[in-house]
């Protein structure tokens, strides 16, 4: 298990007995490490103000930081798709970065969500985006230097997102689930 550890940064861990898992190791990011997603041998991190960390994860026991980006706002969570890396970035809102060069990511679009976007998930070349007190933001990614603005739900404080087939169910810090 790959874990998000906020101060602690990235820990790995042996879950194989859950009822006894072993570190197996870890590595400090420079910022709070809020979210993780891993593919292949690298792990993608969402570390706060210290925005897109990449590490390679070939050894657990040894993971390196293989290259990263900076990012403006407050990087809270992330989803890989491929080669592109699609970060919540809090007040910057929603970040696409081409990871195709682990070591040198490159941000391909930044989209100002009038919200501090708190999550985000791509299903199907939209990105659904909670952004806080701005609501549910419904994006076409399907060309990412190009983003398209296709629906919006208010909220009172939309926090969580998730898609499951054509619903979305939006986790709003105030009213609960929607």
């Amino acid at each position: 298990a790959y874990v998000a550890d906020e101060a602690n940064g990235l820990e790995i861990l042996d879950v194989s007995d859950p009822a006894h898992p072993q570190r197996l190791g870890g590595i400090d990011t420079p910022g709070h490490a809020v979210g993780v997603q891993v593919v292949g041998d690298l792990a993608c991190v969402a570390d706060w103000w210290s925005g897109l960390q990449i590490i390679n994860v070939a050894n657990p026991a040894t993971p390196s930081l293989v290259g990263h980006l900076d990012l403006p706002g407050l990087a809270r969570t992330l989803e890989v798709h491929g080669s592109l890396v699609y970060v919540a970035d809090g007040e910057a809102g929603m970040a696409i970065i081409d990871v195709s060069v682990p070591s040198a990511p490159t941000l391909v679009h930044l989209l100002d969500t009038a919200g501090d976007a708190q999550d985000v998930t791509v299903v199907g070349g939209r990105a659904y985006i909670a952004t806080g007190p701005a609501g549910l933001w419904v994006v076409d990614v399907s060309n990412p230097a190009v983003l398209t603005v296709i629906g919006q739900y208010d909220t009172d404080n939309a926090y969580t997102i998730q898609v499951i087939g054509n619903v979305a169910y939006l986790g709003d810090a105030w009213a609960g689930l929607r």
